[in-house]
C-alpha cells in the first residue's frame, strides 16, 4: 500500500533531493574502475583488466571474452537502428521488459508532476515496497515543446498532442543507472547524465528500455490530470520569454495523487503495450460474444418450453370443454386471450 503522506512529505524539496542524488551518481560514475568504454567494445580490450560479464543467460559473473565483446558490438548497432534520437511514452511502453510493466502495475501507482521549466518537468513516483527510498524522482524532457508554445489552436489539443509526442527521460533508480541509462543515450532519449559503459553485467544482452517508475510516468501523461498540468506548461511558455522553474502547488500534487491512487487498478492505469491492450479487447469482445450466444440459446429455450405449455395449456381446456365443463363460448375467450398475449 502506498503511504501517500511519506511520498509526498516535504514535497517542496523535491528539486534539491534530486539534484544531490545526480551529484552522488556523478561522484559514484566518476569513481568507478570497472566501466567498459565505447572503445573497448570495439575490439581494444586488454585482458589484463580482468572484467566480468554475465552475457549466457545463467546470471553468474565471469571472465569477459572476446567473443563477449563481438556480442556487445551487435547489440549496440542493433539498439541504434532501433532508436534514432526522441523516443514517444507509447514506444517506451511497448518496447518495455513484462517485468518493468508488472511491477509498475503491481507496485508503482502514483507519478506527480513537482515542478516543470521549460520543456523539462519533474515528476515524483512512489518507491517499490521493497526500496530503501521512499520515492523516486523522473526527469521528462518534451521535445516538441518549442513547437507547441508557438503552435495556434486550443491548448488541450496541443497538450495531448505534447504528452505523445517525442521526449527524452530520466530517472534516479539504480535499474535506470545500471540497466537502461547506456540505452537511454545511444537511442538518443536520455535526459539526464549520459553513460558510455556497456551494462556487461546488469544488462549484457541490452534487453528492455525503462524502469518501473518511468513507465508508470509514461503512462501517466496521458490521463488528463497530468495534461492540465501540460497545458498550463504551454500558456506559461507563451506568456515568458525567461524560463525559470515552477512549483506546482501543493494541493494539485496531493489530488492528482489521490486520483491516480484511487484508479490504480482502472484498465485505463495499467501499464501494458499496445499488442497486450489489444489482446485484452480481444479476450472481453470474445468473452462478450459468448454471453450473447448462451443469452439468446436461453431465450430459445425459454420460448420452446413456453411453447409446450401453451399447448399442454389449451388441450386441457379443450378437454374440459368436451366433458362440459367449460362452454364453447369460455373455450374460444380462452384461445383468444393466449393469441393476444403470445404477439
Amino acid at each position: 500500500m502506498v503511504d501517500l503522506d511519506r511520498v509526498l512529505s516535504q514535497i517542496r524539496s523535491a528539486g534539491p533531493q534530486a539534484r544531490d542524488r545526480h551529484k552522488a551518481d556523478t561522484r559514484r560514475r566518476e569513481a568507478a574502475t570497472t566501466i567498459l568504454h565505447p572503445n573497448e567494445v570495439t575490439g581494444e580490450y586488454d585482458a589484463g583488466r580482468m572484467l566480468q560479464t554475465t552475457l549466457g543467460g545463467t546470471g553468474a559473473l565471469r571472465a569477459l571474452t572476446h567473443d563477449d565483446l563481438r556480442s556487445f558490438s551487435r547489440n549496440v548497432k542493433t539498439a541504434g537502428r532501433a532508436f534514432k534520437g526522441g523516443i514517444t511514452a507509447k514506444a517506451v511502453i511497448d518496447r518495455s521488459d513484462l517485468r518493468d510493466r508488472e511491477l509498475a502495475n503491481r507496485e508503482i501507482h502514483t507519478a506527480v508532476p513537482v515542478s516543470h521549466k521549460g520543456a523539462r518537468i519533474q515528476l515524483v513516483t512512489n518507491a517499490g515496497p521493497h526500496s530503501k527510498d521512499v520515492r523516486h524522482h523522473v526527469h521528462v524532457e518534451l521535445m516538441n515543446y518549442a513547437n507547441a508554445i508557438s503552435a495556434p489552436g486550443k491548448v488541450d489539443a496541443i497538450a495531448k498532442a505534447l504528452a505523445g509526442g517525442p521526449l527524452k527521460f530520466d530517472c534516479d533508480c539504480g535499474r535506470h543507472t545500471f540497466w537502461y541509462r547506456f540505452i537511454s543515450t545511444i537511442g538518443g532519449f536520455n535526459a539526464g547524465r549520459p553513460e558510455q559503459g556497456y551494462p556487461k553485467i546488469r544488462n549484457p544482452n541490452l534487453r528492455g528500455i525503462a524502469c518501473k517508475h518511468v513507465l508508470r510516468v509514461m503512462r501517466q501523461l496521458s490521463q488528463p490530470n497530468v495534461r492540465a498540468v501540460l497545458a498550463k506548461m504551454i500558456v506559461q511558455g507563451r506568456a515568458r520569454v525567461r524560463q525559470a522553474t515552477t512549483l506546482i502547488g501543493k494541493d494539485v500534487v496531493q489530488d492528482i495523487a489521490r486520483q491516480q491512487l484511487q484508479r490504480k487498478h482502472w484498465k485505463a492505469s495499467q501499464v501494458e503495450t499496445a499488442n497486450e491492450k489489444a489482446q485484452r479487447l480481444g479476450k472481453a469482445a470474445a468473452v462478450q460474444q459468448v454471453v450473447l450466444r448462451k443469452r439468446a440459446a436461453s431465450d430459445r429455450r425459454s420460448a420452446g418450453s413456453l411453447d409446450t405449455d401453451v399447448k399442454r395449456f389449451v388441450t386441457a381446456a379443450q378437454k374440459m370443454a368436451a366433458a362440459g365443463v367449460l362452454s364453447a363460448k369460455q373455450l374460444q375467450d380462452l384461445q383468444d386471450l393466449i393469441s393476444k398475449a403470445r404477439r
